[in-house]
């Protein structure tokens, strides 16, 4: 699986869309995207690890990622899948971070990422 470098970046009503031409199946790069082991090796900065890649795919499923850094610091990311259509959609809710920001730090990052392959 080779993916161009052009990436593209659209800002529409606090919605940010990244787009990424990927030469592979909708298949593969769903399962990319969905499988613990594909996934934790792509994940993150090119110098990071993923030691924890935990996935229960279904709709309410969660799952975990601990991405860690060169210096052994670690970036915890959890949430739900709140929509999967297989090899085309996922909707995913998900929380980074340890609970600390420099605004309010008893508060968690909240998000919401939709991916359509297409």
């Amino acid at each position: 699986m080779n993916a161009s470098t052009d990436l593209q970046i659209d800002i529409e009503e606090s919605e940010v869309i990244l787009s990424c031409i990927i030469n592979a199946s909708r298949a593969d790069v769903f399962k990319a995207f969905t499988e613990p082991i594909k996934l934790s090796k792509w994940w993150g900065p090119h110098s990071f690890s993923n030691p924890v890649c935990d996935i229960d795919l279904r709709n309410g499923g969660a799952y975990r990622i601990v991405m860690r850094s060169p210096e052994d610091v670690d970036y915890p990311i959890k949430g739900n899948f709140l929509e999967i259509h297989e090899d085309t959609i996922m909707k995913m809710g998900y929380t980074e971070g340890t609970g600390q920001s420099l605004e309010r730090p008893d508060a968690l990052v909240s998000k919401k990422m939709t991916t359509k392959i297409i």
